[in-house]
């Protein structure tokens, strides 16, 4: 598992549809799953959750990364921390991968497999979110 999180935050932060996760996974076995879980890290540490993705990627498909989490609407709050975390299994609320093209549910052979994520430069893991501006009001309510 991969976590990234950012600092606190210095205002308030809205947004609403769907984050979207792009980049480059390069796995040693025919196939594998992607996870991806958006939290809402408190100050006092914590965490909510907020959308999650999933994706099974193929050796056929290459190794690009297009990763569409759940739509929402959220507001992290002044002083709260956004946490992305990236796993290739969610296991017990997915089945364990097999590694390969098989029904993970089904089949009894499994390929060990590796996986990396590339993050910094050009083609690194990115994760865009749709921000919208929210009037405030002076009570430092959304209007």
């Amino acid at each position: 598992m991969l976590t990234f999180r950012t600092e606190p935050l210095t205002e308030h932060l809205d947004f609403a549809g769907q984050p979207v996760l792009t980049g480059r996974v390069s796995f040693s076995a025919p196939s594998t799953h992607v996870f991806a879980k958006l939290q809402d890290v408190h100050p006092d540490g914590t965490t909510h959750p907020i959308s999650w993705g999933r994706a099974v990627l193929s050796a056929r498909a290459g190794d690009a990364l297009t990763l569409a989490l759940d739509d929402n609407a959220y507001r992290l709050r002044e002083g709260h921390c956004l946490q992305l975390q990236i796993q290739s299994s969610d296991f017990p609320h997915s089945a364990a991968h097999p590694g390969t093209e098989s029904n993970p549910w089904l089949t009894t052979k499994r390929t060990p497999s590796t996986q990396s994520l590339t993050v910094g430069g050009i083609t690194g893991a990115r994760l865009v979110l749709p921000v919208i501006t929210v009037a405030e009001a002076p009570d430092g309510e959304a209007q």
